[in-house]
């Protein structure tokens, strides 16, 4: 184990790709494999990190989070309670070896508020301010902060 790792209780972790120093794993939380997390971030209790995540350095995920196959979150960020990535743009349950999914993207320095959802294939661009409860269904720009169902800049 790399330093200062800490897992809290009943945690399961199928199998890490790669994780850093002081990383902070929660109780009741559910990795599975080729996860990434880089050093100083933290994954809070009852969160599912599904197989092939990546999550860069000095980063928080709040409680409750389910963060979807394949999504890239950035360094800096934070991701509030009970955020939901979503992979799939199809309704129907995935038939296996036909799925084909379409992971968003969190650029750094990113803030989401509790209860969020960010939709497939969507790009939250470096420095964005998503608000509490929030659904993302188009990309963001850069700097700048989106509030609503769906999501809507908010003027400046």
């Amino acid at each position: 184990m790399p330093k200062n790792f800490k897992q809290g209780l009943y945690s399961i972790i199928e199998e890490l790709f790669t994780f850093g120093k002081n990383v902070y794993i929660g109780n009741y939380v559910h990795i599975r494999p080729n996860v990434s997390i880089g050093s100083n971030s933290e994954i809070r209790d009852y969160c599912f990190i599904a197989g092939n995540v990546f999550i860069g350095f000095n980063t928080r995920i709040y409680q409750y989070s389910n963060i979807g196959w394949g999504t890239k979150i950035g360094n800096n960020c934070f991701i509030g309670l009970g955020t939901c990535t979503l992979n799939d743009t199809k309704i129907a349950y995935p038939v296996k070896g036909n799925w084909e999914p379409t992971p968003p993207t969190i650029e750094d320095n990113v803030r989401i508020g509790a209860r969020s959802i960010i939709m497939p294939g969507i790009t939250i661009a470096e420095g964005t301010i998503i608000g509490a409860g929030s659904i993302v269904t188009k990309n963001t720009i850069s700097g700048k902060t989106y509030v609503g169902l769906p999501a809507r800049l908010i003027k400046e």
